[in-house]
């Protein structure tokens, strides 16, 4: 999944950088570089104006300790019908496999396994 777009803007050269930091780059570049040709095509017809584009994109060697990965992996699990106490689980044993990270809290909410009545679960782990 894609964690950050950080995009800069020159104003006298009209240029656009973006920086996108993604946990797996093969998603976005492909083996033959057609996916940021691509996203440059689509970028320039959306912008014309705009001069230079250029896309940068950065690997995340460790994804598990972005909170914005994780939620996506919940989310992911939670469209695949996954019972969400699994999915949170799942979520906080690949946080706390790293070191780094010291306590996690995951907040689910909404008609959580189908249930008529829309509830709010949080569980916290560490710190």
């Amino acid at each position: 999944g894609i964690a950050d777009i950080e995009i800069e803007r020159t104003y006298k050269l009209n240029n656009i950088f973006l920086k996108i930091y993604v946990a797996k780059p093969g998603l976005i570049i492909t083996e033959s570089g057609s996916g940021l040709i691509d996203l440059t095509k689509k970028l320039k017809a959306l912008l014309p104006r705009v001069n230079k584009i250029s896309i940068d994109v950065f690997e995340i060697m460790e994804p598990d300790t972005h909170a914005i990965l994780l939620a996506q992996f919940i989310a992911n699990q939670l469209v695949r019908r996954v019972a969400f106490k699994r999915a949170v689980r799942k979520a906080i044993e690949r946080a706390q496999a790293n070191d780094e990270i010291q306590g996690i809290k995951v907040q689910v909410g909404g008609r959580l396994n189908g249930a008529e009545i829309a509830r709010t679960e949080w569980v916290k782990e560490g710190r």
